[in-house]
């Protein structure tokens, strides 16, 4: 059987010094506890009081992400889910620190903010709309 990568050291650290999101330690907990798993067995062993069972599996799987893009998880291997049956990608937890943040990456944002301005300067030309054809019409006096 292979050597997990994990570190006690690393569980504490990160546990005592709230490196990581509420979100994310809840997460790296079950994985840290329960890994080498697929996302959908984890979100399986998520404790009812963690929020993530009355939500969307999606949520679960963003911050699973952010896990491995911040050091602290890995993609192990692909493998048959026990959950699902289906061939996924297995997580584990390594022995390192959170290094850096996860942000939105710039080009998303921009893309985001672009389309906030087309849909803001679309609802100034429907309100522009709507305003005249509110007004009263005047008909021609012959």
């Amino acid at each position: 059987m292979p050597v997990r990568q994990t570190s006690i050291n690393a569980y504490r650290t990160i546990q005592a010094s709230g490196m990581l999101s509420k979100r994310r330690w809840e997460i790296y907990d079950v994985l840290f506890q329960h890994g080498p798993a697929t996302a959908t067995e984890l979100y399986n062993k998520m404790p009812p009081s963690a929020g993530y069972r009355s939500l969307l599996a999606r949520g679960f799987h963003t911050r699973l992400r952010e896990l491995v893009l911040l050091g602290v998880a890995y993609e192990v291997q692909e493998r048959i889910c026990n959950a699902t049956g289906v061939q996924v990608i297995e997580y584990d937890v390594t022995a390192n620190l959170p290094a850096g943040t996860v942000k939105r990456p710039p080009e998303r944002l921009a893309r985001a903010l672009e389309r906030i301005q087309i849909l803001e300067s679309e609802n100034a030309e429907l309100r522009r709309e709507l305003a005249a054809a509110r007004r009263p019409h005047r008909t021609p006096v012959p």
